[in-house]
């Protein structure tokens, strides 16, 4: 499935910077400057595993599955969300 432009968000952390995708009530994002073009899911947004699209927010809190550990990662706090 196609992604949707207006639901794709630039987002910075502390460490990283993400872009992220809202595509049927779930968040997908990829590292900026990752090399691997895989997707990876976001498990949860502050340690809940249902989440909306207004819980994307400074300050949160993301956990997403790595492709590669094939396990939840926790990235965060979010410093800058940017529609994209």
């Amino acid at each position: 499935e196609a992604l949707d432009s207006e639901k794709s968000y630039f987002v910075e952390t502390d460490r990283l910077a993400f872009l992220f995708h809202w595509v049927n009530g779930q968040f997908y994002l990829r590292k900026v400057e990752s090399r691997d073009p895989r997707y990876c899911r976001v498990v949860a947004i502050d340690d809940e595993s249902r989440y909306a699209l207004e819980d994307l927010d400074l300050g949160t809190i993301f956990s997403y599955m790595h492709p590669r550990l094939l396990r939840a990662v926790k990235a965060g706090p979010i410093l800058r969300v940017n529609v994209r």
